[in-house]
């Protein structure tokens, strides 16, 4: 905002005090974009004015240039910054004038006195023509807090706690996402492991494979950072193998979970994001692998996961 000031007014300690100006900005509460608060003081005149924008840059842009209006208009209109303006003895060309922007969906009613549109002479370094500000600019981060849908993909890596030893495991998910809605297609690999039992002079074998899908709400959303926590089921196979003093071949058996996980992404780049993912899985079914008629290993009930994952985002 000061650079933007800096620019209409050159060096902004020569105003004195004699003018006040406080701008507060924040996120809208029920909405996409900011929100800014104006505050003029002039002696005993005091002036509001709230502006709202998706963007923050044309936010700073208007702010900047009411603020300029209200508090130097003179000093605007007789120190034009560019050889292109009219002098300040003379009357103003139609063409150096422009007016105030109105950011949209501002305050209603009409300006106060103090910001009332006035001609501006052009400032050094920028064309009269030009808009004030891009209507499509985006803030800082992802975008995720100012736009509407957006689609992503991420990969993750991690550890399997559904049975001993830990494994590896993979994970692909497609995902649409609102500022506090996210909907996931995901698929999973967990890498084979292998169990030994020099007791019972056998070898266990395991691997899994699942397909599923879950909804996220997101807590407190922002550029940077936000909480997906998420609900699901997934669905596959889980399979192994036994070897012991006589060979026996792979058994395949029905997987299904539900999953729960609150998850901690954080926005690096525009479209790049971390993620860092602990998940609870809850066993619907799943197998048990016997060993003539002896329980050697029992799929348990409650299991767990955590991921670690890169999410690029398509738009």
């Amino acid at each position: 905002m000061e650079a933007r000031l800096a620019g209409y007014l050159g060096d902004i300690e020569t105003l004195g005090s004699a003018v006040v100006v406080r701008a507060t900005v924040r996120p809208r509460d029920a909405a996409e974009g900011w929100e800014l608060t104006l505050v003029v003081e002039r002696g005993d005149q005091r002036h509001e004015r709230v502006i709202t924008n998706d963007a923050c840059e044309g936010l700073a842009e208007s702010t900047a240039l009411l603020t300029t209006i209200a508090v130097a208009a003179d000093r605007v209109d007789q120190e034009p910054r560019s050889s292109a303006s009219t002098s300040s003895d003379g009357p103003m060309d139609p063409a150096t004038t422009t007016s105030v922007p109105v950011p949209r969906g501002s305050a209603d009613g009409p300006p106060t006195a103090e910001l009332a549109p006035q001609p501006v002479a052009p400032v050094h370094g920028r064309d009269p023509s030009a808009p004030a500000a891009r209507a499509d600019a985006r803030p800082v981060g992802d975008g995720s807090t100012a736009r509407g849908l957006a689609a992503s993909v991420r990969l993750s890596g991690g550890v399997d706690l559904r049975l001993l030893p830990v494994g590896a495991e993979l994970e692909l998910a497609v995902a649409l996402s609102w500022p506090h809605l996210r909907v996931e297609v995901l698929g999973r690999h967990a890498i084979p492991r292998r169990f030994e039992s020099p007791l019972l002079d056998m070898e266990l074998r395991s691997w899994a494979w699942s397909i599923g899908g879950r909804g996220c709400g997101v807590l407190g959303p922002t550029p940077w950072l936000d909480l997906p926590l998420c609900a699901g089921v997934e669905l596959g196979q889980m399979g192994g193998s036994l070897e012991s003093g006589q060979s026996r071949g792979p058994t395949r058996q029905p997987w299904a979970a539900i999953d729960l996980s609150a998850s901690l992404r954080l926005v690096v780049h525009p479209r790049i994001a971390l993620w860092l993912t602990p998940e609870a899985i809850l066993r619907i079914a799943g197998p048990d692998y016997y060993l003539d008629e002896l329980l050697v290993r029992r799929t348990p009930w409650v299991g767990g996961r955590t991921m670690f994952g890169v999410e690029a985002r398509f738009w």
